[in-house]
């Protein structure tokens, strides 16, 4: 699949320098990039449904009126954590 973007005019020799020093090619090195955030992306998806899916199986909450904290008690946590 080939791919259109627009770049500042620096980019392209900055990332020619750094292929050259890597003994790789720009192709290679975006399809790394690309490949990566991609990756990374799903993994994120991934562990938000389990954590998600965890939280929903639990009886744990802060009750129908939601859990109210003091500054102090905040900045106690704060110390312990």
């Amino acid at each position: 699949m080939n791919l259109s973007i627009a770049i500042d005019e620096q980019t392209p020799r900055k990332a020619l320098m750094r292929a050259l020093a890597e003994g790789t090619s720009v192709d290679a090195i975006l399809r790394r990039l690309l490949n990566d955030d991609a990756d990374a992306t799903a993994r994120c998806a991934e562990a938000t449904a389990a954590t998600r899916a965890v939280s929903n199986e639990t009886d744990s909450g802060s009750g129908p009126v939601g859990c109210t904290w003091s500054r102090k008690e905040i900045w106690l946590m704060r110390r312990i954590l």
